[in-house]
């Protein structure tokens, strides 16, 4: 059956609100999974049925009928060249031709499809105050879709002033002639309060009689409604039940809340595999949010083996279709040669595509570029105010970027206190290198009183997401008994995650543990593999001893560890082992 879509702003933000409602989270966000082509908004082209006995005969005898002036002929081959059936080939042009003569003989079936003609510009220029007039003239003849029409009119001031409850009175008049589409935005009305009392036991009843006769869009309403026990005792099982009615007839809105439902474990036990199952089959239909989250799934590795060719492929695909957040994706994935071939001008072009939309992690992509001039001159007070956009709207890693410029008085005036407020912001989110920047400002009191308590604290939380650099300063810091009592076992452990990560500090450090038996059995051998680690990384201070160790032949006999810092203070603790080890001989 042919579907139209016109009535999908109305739906989406009622239905939207239903969906957010139940499954928790933002109208905003879910408004979208109801709405567009393959949810909450689609209009049944209706069809003339046996009555005038056209619906049976081929096209030729249909045309030759039409073209005789027969206004149920020529409404019949409007309907057929409107769905591309009937041995006829889709074309709006000709169908809104046909069914204008019918109109005009005063066809309610064919004013009431011109007047939708006219409010979605199919085959003819939009024009919602023609709309109006050809979906009143039907209306008014008891044409249920025409009603139908003019009730969305209404409630949307479409070529007639807002009134919603005449829109409410129409999409009734159509609802108890059993047009299904109006059965359920009657249903979303009451849901909604929309021109009539709140009712959600009235919302159920109408939504329910349009999930009976197949609408999907009321079937995921009625999943939904279950599901929350909203105008019915809740029951997940049957909310469920509805929900997969709409998803099998290939409904990518239906899919997508499964796959929500699956991922986020709503009212079901959390199943990446499902959930990306579901995602996939809504991508599939060109669903852009739904390839924008597959894209997440294949970049996350979660419910699929990890994947950046094909997170990039369905970022792409979103993007094209102007996703902003995987435009966003698609300007990272270009800047780090994620996935793709690195191209510094195709990410700044996605990202500003993206960053203009409002999509923070493309701001945070598009102020980088202007700070390296990555795909454009480089300009630090641009990047300096787009990282700022993406600062503001609680991106992490700009937060942190942001703390960077102040640090650094780039593309502003340099300034500690909002170094550290902007650090802070993004490690109160988790996020470890801010974590651990704080863990260093705490360590050498920089705009903020020394305190190496609170260093160890925010060490510690970048040093248990993997952060390298926290391992090496929690190695230090146990190692010393510094914010933390001493216990070289543990400083020996974390210095060692470090190294193993390949952190050049780290390895060095290691390589001293080693030499002097610090935290662990000491090994000379094992030392001066991690030293040579280390070297082999353009460490200076590691050269330095391996030059030294060689001209002499000297082991390093020290036992004690340089305070934490920058990478020199190390230097020191072998030069003076080295010395001493010297003066002993």
């Amino acid at each position: 059956m042919y579907r139209y879509c016109f009535f999908e702003k109305y739906s989406a933000r009622v239905a939207g609100k239903i969906v957010a409602f139940a499954l928790g989270v933002g109208c905003c966000g879910m408004a979208a999974l109801v709405a567009a082509e393959n949810g909450g908004g689609e209009v049944l082209m209706a069809g003339s049925g046996d009555a005038s006995g056209y619906s049976q005969k081929d096209l030729s005898a249909v045309m030759a009928a039409a073209e005789q002036g027969d206004a149920l002929a020529q409404c019949e081959l409007g309907l057929r060249y409107g769905r591309g059936t009937g041995g006829a080939v889709q074309d709006f042009d000709q169908a809104a031709q046909w069914m204008r003569k019918a109109a005009e003989q005063g066809n309610a079936e064919a004013q009431g499809t011109l007047g939708f003609f006219y409010l979605e510009g199919k085959g003819v220029s939009q024009d919602v105050e023609k709309a109006f007039a050809w979906a009143e003239k039907a209306a008014r003849q008891g044409d249920a879709q025409a009603q139908m029409v003019l009730g969305f009119c209404y409630l949307e001031g479409k070529g007639a002033p807002q009134d919603a409850e005449k829109g409410f009175a129409w999409m009734e008049k159509a609802a108890k002639q059993g047009n299904a589409q109006a059965q359920y935005n009657l249903g979303l009305c009451y849901y909604d309060g929309t021109g009539t009392p709140r009712d959600d036991s009235q919302a159920f009843i109408w939504i329910e009689k349009a999930a009976q006769q197949g609408y999907a869009g009321a079937q995921i309403a009625m999943g939904v409604l279950y599901l929350e026990g909203r105008g019915v005792q809740q029951d997940v099982e049957k909310g469920f039940a509805w929900l997969e009615k709409a998803a099998q007839q290939g409904n990518a809105a239906a899919q997508m809340v499964l796959g929500f439902c699956y991922l986020e474990g709503k009212e079901v036990p959390q199943d990446d595999r499902l959930a990306f199952e579901w995602y996939e089959k809504a991508a599939q239909q060109g669903y852009a949010q739904a390839q924008y989250l597959l894209g997440n799934f294949y970049c996350d590795g979660k419910g699929v083996p990890q994947d950046d060719r094909q997170a990039f492929a369905w970022y792409e695909k979103a993007a094209k279709q102007g996703n902003a957040e995987a435009q966003g994706k698609l300007g990272f994935f270009y800047l780090e040669g994620k996935g793709v071939s690195q191209d510094v001008e195709k990410a700044f072009a996605w990202a500003e595509k993206a960053a203009r939309q409002g999509d923070a992690q493309a701001q945070m992509v598009l102020g980088f570029c202007y700070l390296e001039g990555k795909g454009a001159p480089q300009d630090a007070e641009k990047g300096f105010a787009w990282m700022e956009k993406a600062a503001q709207q609680g991106n992490s890693q700009a937060q942190y970027q942001l703390g960077n410029l102040y640090h650094d008085g780039e593309g502003v005036p340099q300034d500690d206190r909002q170094a550290f407020a902007w650090y802070e912001k993004a490690a109160q989110r988790g996020y470890a290198p801010a974590q651990c920047n704080l863990g260093v400002i705490y360590q050498k009191g920089k705009g903020v009183p020394q305190n190496d308590r609170q260093a160890f604290t925010w060490y510690e939380k970048a040093a248990q997401q993997g952060y390298a650099d926290a391992q090496t300063a929690m190695g230090v810091l146990y190692l010393e008994g510094r914010g933390v009592q001493q216990d070289v076992e543990k400083g020996f452990s974390w210095t060692e995650k470090a190294a193993q990560q390949g952190d050049a500090q780290a390895q060095y450090n290691l390589g001293g543990c080693y030499m002097v038996g610090k935290g662990t059995s000491q090994d000379e051998e094992k030392g001066v593999f991690w030293l040579e680690k280390a070297a082999q990384q353009g460490f200076a201070p590691a050269k330095e001893i391996l030059r030294q160790r060689a001209s002499s032949a000297l082991p390093v006999p020290s036992d004690t560890l340089a305070p934490l810092g920058d990478a020199p203070p190390m230097r020191d603790m072998f030069q003076e082992a080295f010395e001493q080890g010297k003066q002993a001989e």
